[in-house]
């Protein structure tokens, strides 16, 4: 399980319809997480392994009228759902201490959403549609075991 915070934010300039050629519009990624399951090989102090699951992640639309009709704003957060896939490698330093690196493919998958439009005029019905979003993500990481030591053989009757 793997929570992130995210400043990923992408903003395009029309012309999306021919009567209003400067609308903009901006998607942010606020936060995403996955939940993985991983499969490798270990051979000495090396781990090799892929990864796969699911992800989710909260994202912000936000549409902004240019002229002739400026100044009409529609807003909406939605959270997305989706997968993900990956590889990484670990290497333990001591037992209990390991370092890695891993990077992540994922996809979450666009919606339509409708909200209320504010601004100058304001309360129309806006239809936002939102396209699948890639991300690609690299982590690294240092891991700790915490474990208790094994008892000494035949102290446990």
């Amino acid at each position: 399980l793997a929570l992130n915070g995210s400043f990923a934010k992408d903003t395009r300039i029309g012309p999306f319809s021919s009567l209003f050629p400067e609308d903009e519009f901006t998607t942010r990624i606020k936060q995403y997480g996955t939940l993985t399951g991983r499969l490798g090989y270990a051979r000495d102090a090396w781990l090799i392994y892929g990864s796969a699951g699911y992800a989710g992640g909260r994202v912000g639309l936000r549409a902004i009228s240019g002229p002739p009709g400026g100044g009409v704003i529609a807003e909406i957060d939605q959270y997305l759902n989706g997968w993900t896939a990956g590889a990484g490698v670990e290497y333990m330093l001591l037992p209990g201490l390991s370092v890695g690196l891993q990077y992540d493919f994922i996809r979450l998958y666009g919606e339509t959403s409708s909200t209320q439009t504010f601004g100058v005029p304001s309360n129309d019905p806006f239809v936002i549609k939102s396209n699948d979003i890639d991300l690609h993500a690299i982590s690294a990481r240092f891991s700790f075991k915490l474990d208790r030591p094994d008892p000494a053989p035949g102290s446990l009757k």
